[in-house]
């Protein structure tokens, strides 16, 4: 059995029980082999935990990049829009990593494991720059209105963990419905004259 099929039955697993609920059987189960088999890849519960939290940010850094790829010779306010939906379909499509994210994320911070913190701060970079970039770029055609590109980031980022919390909480049609307000606020507040152009 691979290193790899364990991880992801650790996080499906943490996912939908909690990592407390779950126990080192179970995964072996999910990957229809016995518990003792796990030891040759982790010593322990934690190790698969940080090894699954790890595989999770990669995962995430990789697509991430790929998004802000993606969006970049889109016009600014476009691209902030992209980028925002981009990122809720990504976790939209992936109810098991949004478990397992709301479920080991205040475990691991709890417990101070500080290379949580630096995949948080990676991801969260990535995403920063994009967003400033792009309103750097709408103020600088006109079409945004000028302000400060870091209230900015932190408004359009504090959106996306809020929304991303609600992912657990509401059908995706609420779901969406309650992006596009939000985002014709924003789209509002941006605009020059207070009419998106």
């Amino acid at each position: 059995m691979s290193k790899t099929r364990i991880i992801e039955a650790a996080v499906d697993l943490f996912g939908e029980r909690g990592y407390a609920a779950t126990t080192l059987r179970d995964i072996a189960a999910r990957c229809d082999m016995r518990a003792p088999s796990i030891y040759a890849h982790f010593p322990n519960k934690e190790a698969l935990l940080t090894a699954a939290r790890e595989a999770v940010a990669r995962e995430h850094r990789e697509h991430f990049e790929a998004i802000a790829e993606r969006v970049a010779g889109l016009p600014p306010l476009e691209r902030l829009r992209s980028l925002l939906t981009a990122v809720l379909d990504y976790y939209s499509d992936r109810p098991t990593l949004v478990r397992f994210h709301l479920r080991t994320t205040a475990l691991m911070a709890e417990r101070g494991f500080a290379e949580l913190e630096e995949d948080f701060r990676a991801e969260e970079d990535l995403l920063e720059e994009t967003i400033r970039h792009a309103y750097e770029q709408g103020v600088a055609d006109g079409s945004m209105r000028a302000g400060r590109a870091e209230a900015l980031a932190a408004l359009v980022l504090c959106l996306m963990d809020g929304l991303f919390l609600q992912l657990a909480y509401y059908e995706p049609a609420e779901h969406r419905r309650r992006f596009e307000l939000v985002w014709t606020q924003v789209e509002t507040a941006l605009a020059v004259n207070g009419e998106p152009r």
